[in-house]
């Protein structure tokens, strides 16, 4: 998982936010961002948790040998290592769904994570409190890495999450982006801010469009997962009509929350070009409300209140 921004760039960049920009709609989205961030990953983490246990249900049962539970170590260093990969009888390799799904939620934090440190950037250029730094030379020159970490880990998430992207519209901070912030940087006008913010928009769109299909392939498995654990109750010996009706009952519940979750978690990322965008007129010269952004950090952590209740209620 991604760190954040380095203390250093943080506390470099706050020395020289914008002048008369007010941070508050920047730190609501940054709110957000993390809030989205932590709800998607304790829902891949259910998600993940499920298919590890089918999967070793199917081993119980017979369905899948106990060798595929076996180490390989590929190279090419001695520290790689992956588990063995079953193939069908056409010699196909079929991976468990819980190793996919652990690479999922991998990307899935990864690209969330991109998107915090981006929210954090523009919360700091606006002006958001931290540690005043000594200089601001070191942040333009910090600025080109971080925009390059930034677009590596959308890059690299992408095609984890499965998700169709052409390779032009990958990058977050386009290089017209990133000679804009170095700008608002150093020159510390608020108009070079809403530039670069205006400039990145059509990203921030791609990046939630992305985010809703990771939402929607979640809810997938969740539904993937309801089907094999109902027909699992239908079959299930041990269970007497009463217990297996009661057993049924109490799986739908859980299951139509999730879904429930995901819905919200959903319209939290397809709220977020609106707030985004919100941004740039807050850094021009004719602000025009927070509401956008308002709304989604208020629902966005509403959400995440949701997620821990749920997660709260289904630990044994």
């Amino acid at each position: 998982m991604r760190r954040a921004l380095p203390i250093a760039l943080l506390v470099a960049l706050t020395a020289i936010g914008c002048r008369s920009t007010d941070p508050a709609p920047f730190d609501a989205f940054t709110l957000g961002t993390r809030a989205l961030r932590d709800s998607a990953d304790v829902q891949a983490r259910s998600d993940l948790e499920a298919a590890r246990a089918t999967f070793l249900d199917q081993v119980e049962r017979g369905e899948v040998e106990p060798f595929v539970l076996g180490l390989e170590f590929p190279g090419p260093t001695p520290f790689d290592a992956a588990l063995t990969v079953p193939s069908d009888p056409d010699g196909q390799e079929i991976e468990p769904l819980y190793l996919q799904l652990e690479r999922f939620r991998g990307a899935l934090w990864t690209l969330n994570q991109a998107l915090v440190d981006y929210a954090e950037l523009l919360a700091t250029l606006a002006g958001s409190s931290t540690p005043r730094a000594e200089s601001d030379s070191l942040a333009a020159d910090q600025f080109d890495t971080l925009a390059v970490e930034l677009n590596a880990a959308l890059a690299q998430a992408t095609p984890a999450l499965r998700l169709d992207a052409p390779r032009q519209r990958l990058a977050l901070i386009s290089g017209t982006a990133t000679a804009l912030f170095r700008q608002a940087i150093e020159s510390r006008r608020r108009h070079h801010l809403e530039a670069a913010i205006r400039e990145v928009q059509p990203a921030i769109e791609d990046v939630g469009a992305h985010l809703q299909t990771s939402t929607e392939l979640l809810a997938g498995g969740v539904q993937t997962q309801y089907q094999r654990s109902f027909r699992a109750l239908l079959t299930d010996p041990a269970l007497d009509r009463r217990s297996r009706a009661e057993a049924i009952v109490a799986l739908n519940d859980r299951t139509r929350s999730t879904l429930r979750t995901l819905a919200l978690l959903d319209a939290g990322y397809a709220e977020l070009p609106a707030a985004h965008a919100e941004l740039a007129a807050a850094a021009s010269t004719r602000p025009t409300g927070t509401a956008a952004a308002d709304d989604f950090a208020r629902r966005a952590t509403q959400l995440r209140q949701t997620v821990d209740r749920l997660a709260t209620q289904e630990s044994p």
